[in-house]
């Protein structure tokens, strides 16, 4: 099986995120772009499991298993 093909995306973050995510990547050694691929599939998988009204779910951060 290949590799997923990959499309790109603008998205726009607050300061204040791009500084989590600057932490996050500190502490798990992993790029800005896998962290919030990884924010956007657990994400969506929230919605998938719970449905869209819960979709406000918390996302893991770096001392949850998930985000590692």
């Amino acid at each position: 099986m290949g590799a997923p093909m990959m499309i790109k995306a603008q998205i726009q973050f607050t300061k204040q995120q791009i500084e989590q995510l600057d932490e996050l990547k500190r502490q798990t050694g992993a790029t800005r772009t896998e962290l919030v691929r990884r924010a956007v599939d657990y994400y969506i998988r929230g919605i998938r499991e719970h449905g869209v009204q819960k979709a406000l779910l918390p996302l893991p951060t770096s001392e949850t298993r998930e985000a590692r």
